[in-house]
Parts: structure tokens; C-alpha cells; sequence
């Protein structure tokens, strides 16, 4: 990432949460063959850059869905996989 870019975009986001606006992430992963663990690991490592890059202090996932899938039709069936994860909020039905 360029680092002019990069602290630019940061202190914009900080401006933000000065002026009291929350920061929410969204974290997806595509449907995939992976095993649980590597979903899991995946999905981590997204979470964990949206707090510290981007310092989002709510994340929502949708651990298996489409791009192309609308949102209001993601996460409809219960997942193991959330309960693996550490430090999201919920999925895009806000439930966790």
C-alpha cells in the first residue's frame, strides 16, 4: 500500500471519529472448499485489518456468500463458523 496513500486515508478516518462517526467493517468470504480452520484464519485476518487499517469498532460478516449474492439474502442458514470467530458484531442479518 502506498504510504502517502495510507496515512491519508487514516487520518481521514480518524477526522470521522472525532466528529463522532462510528466505523463498521464488512468482512466476506466466498463460497470455497476450504476447511473451517482456513475459513476461520481468513476471515480473522480480514477482521483484524479492518480494526487496525481501517479502525472499524463494529465488523459484520457473511462467512460464505456470493458478491452477486443481495445482502438481505446472505446468511439466512446458521453457520459453525461464527462461533469460531473473535470480535464481530453480528452477520449482515445483524445476528451473532
Amino acid at each position: 500500500m502506498n504510504n502517502i496513500y495510507y496515512v491519508n486515508y487514516q487520518q481521514s478516518l480518524k477526522t470521522l471519529q472525532n466528529d463522532e462517526f462510528e466505523i463498521v467493517g464488512y468482512a466476506r468470504k466466498s463460497p470455497t472448499t476450504d476447511n473451517l480452520d482456513t475459513r476461520v484464519r481468513l476471515l480473522e485476518s480480514m477482521i483484524n485489518n479492518l480494526r487496525s487499517r481501517s479502525f472499524a469498532t463494529r465488523i459484520y460478516v457473511s462467512a460464505y456468500s456470493r458478491s452477486s449474492t443481495p445482502f438481505l439474502e446472505r446468511n439466512l442458514k446458521s453457520d459453525e463458523t461464527y462461533k469460531e470467530l473473535n470480535n464481530i458484531d453480528g452477520d449482515t442479518q445483524d445476528k451473532n
